[in-house]
C-alpha cells in the first residue's frame, strides 16, 4: 500500500529554532538575526511552497494528474457519502461488540455497494457543487458583462459609455 507522505521534510511550528534557521538558509531567505521561533515560523509560512507528495510524483510518472478536493468540504467528496451509507448500515446490523463480527458486517456492506448507489452519491455531490456556485454568484451567465469607455469625460452611465451587453433593457 502506498501512503501519501510529503516528499521532503517540512519545518513546522514545533520544529527547533535551529532547524527553522537551517530551513530558511537553504531557501536563501533573510531573517532578523535575533528573531524568535514565532517570527521565524511566520517567515517560513510566507515562503513555504505547497507540499509535494510522493504519490503525486508516482502518479505523474504514469501519466495521471491528481486533483485535490478543497479542504474541509467532505460534502464534495463522493466517497464520504458512500462511507456514511456503509457506516449507517453497519450500525443498524450491529448485534455484538466483537471486532470479528463488526469486520464481517463492514465487508458485507462494502460488497453491497452498487453502481446505482455510487451514481446517486455522485449526482448528490454535483447538486451540492451547483448550490455552491449559485451561492457564490459564480454561475456562468449570472453576471452580465459591463463595458466602460474610459476615454469619456461624462458623468452619467450612458454618457460614460457603460453598456449592458445582455440584450435586456435593464428591467427584470
Amino acid at each position: 500500500m502506498l501512503l501519501t507522505i510529503a516528499a521532503e521534510n517540512r519545518t513546522t511550528s514545533a520544529s527547533r529554532k535551529v532547524d527553522m534557521v537551517q530551513y530558511l538558509d537553504r531557501l536563501g531567505t533573510e531573517y532578523p538575526p535575533n528573531a524568535t521561533k514565532v517570527i521565524l515560523y511566520k517567515i517560513i509560512l510566507a515562503r513555504k511552497p505547497p507540499p509535494v507528495y510522493q504519490i503525486d510524483n508516482l502518479l505523474k510518472l504514469h501519466g495521471h494528474e491528481v486533483i485535490r478536493l478543497p479542504p474541509y468540504h467532505c460534502d464534495l467528496n463522493t466517497i464520504e457519502l458512500v462511507w456514511g451509507h456503509i457506516k449507517n448500515n453497519v450500525a443498524k446490523k450491529k448485534r455484538s461488540f466483537k471486532l470479528r463480527d463488526e469486520k464481517n458486517i463492514v465487508h458485507e456492506e462494502i460488497r453491497d455497494v452498487t453502481p446505482e448507489l455510487w451514481n446517486r452519491c455522485v449526482q448528490h455531490v454535483l447538486d451540492i457543487e451547483q448550490q455552491y456556485w449559485k451561492k457564490d454568484g459564480l454561475q456562468k451567465g449570472c453576471v452580465n458583462p459591463v463595458i466602460v469607455d474610459l476615454n469619456s469625460d461624462s458623468d452619467t452611465d450612458v454618457e460614460l459609455g457603460v453598456y449592458d451587453t445582455s440584450g435586456s433593457d435593464g428591467e427584470q
